[in-house]
């Protein structure tokens, strides 16, 4: 049965979540900067879970200043970003096991 998560668990999630983009943001100042937006229910605050199950928050990374032309290299650009995500996680989360890369996204899973 799905519900509205609790939104003083989302908030808390979603401050987390950005200080970790944050940190992202820092690891990769050298080769881009990018900007980041909440998407789907969780910009809209409308974040649904099926009972007690996890929930996910989706966040879009805009790439703003290209340093080293890894526009034409879209494959390394997202790389570059995913091992970020993957030395900030593993520094912040225990046991973290590392960012899932699909075609188009970057899948972080904590439990």
């Amino acid at each position: 049965m799905y519900k509205f998560a609790n939104q003083k668990v989302v908030r808390a999630l979603t401050k987390w979540c950005d200080g970790i983009i944050n940190e992202v943001q820092k690891k990769v100042k050298e080769y881009v900067t990018f900007s980041f937006n909440h998407i789907s229910s969780g910009g809209k605050r409308l974040v649904t879970q099926n009972g007690d199950e996890a929930f996910d928050l989706d966040f879009n990374i805009i790439i703003q200043k290209d340093k080293q032309g890894l526009v034409d290299d879209p494959k390394r650009l997202k790389d570059i970003i995913r091992h970020a995500f993957d030395i900030v996680l593993k520094e912040d989360v225990e046991e973290y096991s590392g960012t899932s890369d699909s075609t188009s996204v970057l899948t972080v899973s904590i439990y």
